[in-house]
């Protein structure tokens, strides 16, 4: 395994990208993103060569529709910048586990996640006049045991949490090469 672990406890224990104490998340574990992309059909087709790029049509973002594309490179050694967590309270089916994992690894195929310390200063203005392009390490989850439930699902007593370091890019699109 490469540095995936690793990026995730540091951001933990200095507060980046979330506000978790790291005694709740003693036990992460690393999953590899390949052994991820061999248990789904679509990805396995699609993610060959470390590699994935596809043009997404995008949701409305402040009105206007728009396409861009999003390419996803694995590399369980990259400098990340920031992680992209998912997490649930359950009664511990792993079935939630999984679901966590296909969530967090969608956000990132249509390009609904970005680093705002890097994204250029019209990004937002400009939502669709740019690609993506991330590099992704392996998972890292955790589960915890504790006393989740409310009174309605006291039996509500797993936390699940799904973790994925990147690093992101955004690229201005070249406008000249689309017409």
């Amino acid at each position: 395994m490469g540095k995936s672990l690793d990026f995730v406890n540091r951001r933990i224990r200095f507060g980046k990208d979330c506000k978790m104490d790291i005694n709740d998340y003693k036990n992460m574990k690393e999953y590899s993103l390949n052994k991820f992309l061999e248990e789904d059909d679509t990805y396995k087709n699609l993610f060959k060569n470390n590699s994935l790029r596809c043009s997404v049509e995008g949701k409305t973002h402040n009105g206007v529709k728009g396409v861009r594309d999003v390419s996803i490179t694995y590399d369980e050694n990259c400098d990340f910048e920031y992680i992209k967590m998912e997490y649930c309270i359950c009664d511990g089916t792993l079935s939630f586990m999984r679901d966590l994992f296909d969530k967090t690894f969608k956000e990132i195929v249509f390009g609904q996640t970005y680093n705002r310390d890097t994204a250029p200063a019209d990004f937002e203005k400009n939502y669709w006049d740019y690609n993506i392009e991330y590099t992704v390490g392996d998972f890292v989850f955790d589960e915890d045991y504790g006393d989740f439930g409310t009174k309605e699902k006291p039996w509500f007593n797993s936390r699940f949490t799904v973790m994925l370091p990147i690093k992101c890019k955004i690229v201005k699109k070249d406008i000249a090469a689309t017409l």
